[in-house]
């Protein structure tokens, strides 16, 4: 009697795993690499050459700080694995966006930044400096008060983006003295702004754009003297008070 036997040839040992694909990483991405062979050691190169005993024995997770291909071996008494092998890229960090474009905008209008790459933080400048160690960190929308360029970089650990820039003018602020053609009127009197008729919602900034008041009088006290900021029937002025 003839006896038929099914042979399946399998690896005895199973070759590395990649904790990440092939592709584009972030700066200092940790890879893991593992075996279900029990009791095999992993063996790996960075340059390109083949693994063997004597290459780099894989004892914690690899820091990829640089284009790179990993090859590796898993190797269990005489026994080896077939190769893996990985290739890898560095991603750029994305550089800022801002919320509005650079151009003409309100005193006290907000600006948010952001950057598609996550975890990285973001530092910018408001004076068209370039973006440095002293620059201030992005925690919330930065508000325009005066005409500014503002420079932002995002950085993700070491790694930074390209700057990104903006330019912000403001809306040219009427001066009282100057608007005798105009029919309404806006004056301040004993630490009071005065507006001549009643013209609809009537907004009152301080130069540094925090708004004091909002509402529909024409006659707004004020708690401290200096230079305001009236805004009223689409237009605005600059009001000094003493």
């Amino acid at each position: 009697m003839i006896v038929y036997y099914d042979l399946t040839v399998v690896d005895s040992v199973v070759r590395p795993q990649f904790s990440i694909p092939s592709g584009a990483v972030l700066p200092d991405a940790e890879l893991v690499l593992s075996t279900p062979t029990p009791d095999a050691r992993i063996y790996y190169t960075t340059d390109g050459s083949e693994p063997n005993e004597t290459a780099l024995s894989y004892t914690a997770p690899i820091r990829i700080t640089e284009a790179v291909t990993i090859k590796a071996v898993a190797i269990q008494d005489t026994f080896k694995s077939h190769i893996a092998i990985a290739t890898y890229t560095i991603d750029t960090v994305a550089r800022p966006t801002f919320s509005i474009p650079s151009g003409t905008v309100k005193i006290a209008t907000t600006v948010s930044l952001s950057t598609t790459t996550p975890d990285a933080s973001i530092i910018y400048t408001t004076d068209g400096t370039e973006p440095d160690n002293n620059a201030l960190e992005y925690t919330e929308p930065i508000r325009i008060t005066e005409a500014m360029t503002i420079r932002a970089v995002a950085v993700y650990k070491t790694v930074r983006s390209q700057i990104a820039t903006a330019t912000y003018t403001i809306d040219s602020v009427a001066n009282e003295y100057d608007l005798r053609a105009s029919r309404l009127r806006v004056y301040a009197q004993d630490r009071t702004i005065h507006l001549s008729e009643t013209v609809g919602e009537v907004e009152v900034f301080t130069m540094e754009g925090h708004c004091v008041y909002r509402g529909h009088e024409t006659a707004i006290p004020v708690k401290q003297s200096g230079l305001y900021v009236v805004s009223a029937a689409g237009r605005r002025w600059k009001v000094a008070v003493r």
